[in-house]
């Protein structure tokens, strides 16, 4: 068995198919019978699912669905911070949260960071 983040195919596939690098890949697992675990969708669009205790972690407010879907849900979460803060200060907090001891951050770590997604 192989347990993934992400699902192999990542978009839904109309037709399984050897002409395809993802269809290539799938139809080798199946003639070998290993099977393919990836739990990373479900969870991240529960309610209360990963994307939801990140932001809670943070601290973040007026959260909602990055992606809304029909039924008031979604994949996803943006909110904002109840001041804003450094982008290195961010940093620190999504560090502490995670308990890890490195993370990296595209831009200037004394800009300023109002929105969270």
């Amino acid at each position: 068995m192989i347990v993934t983040h992400h699902p192999l195919p990542f978009r839904p596939l109309k037709r399984l198919t050897s002409e395809t690098p993802e269809g290539r890949i799938l139809w080798q697992l199946a003639g070998a019978q290993i099977s393919v675990y990836s739990p990373h969708t479900a969870f991240d669009s529960a309610e209360e699912g990963i994307n939801q205790q990140l932001a809670t972690g943070l601290g973040l407010i007026d959260v909602g669905p990055l992606v809304p879907n029909e039924s008031g849900g979604g994949a996803g979460r943006v909110g904002r911070l109840a001041a804003p803060v450094s982008l290195g200060e961010l940093g620190a907090r999504v560090k502490k949260l995670l308990a890890i001891n490195q993370a990296q951050a595209v831009g200037p770590l004394a800009g300023q960071v109002e929105r969270v997604a």
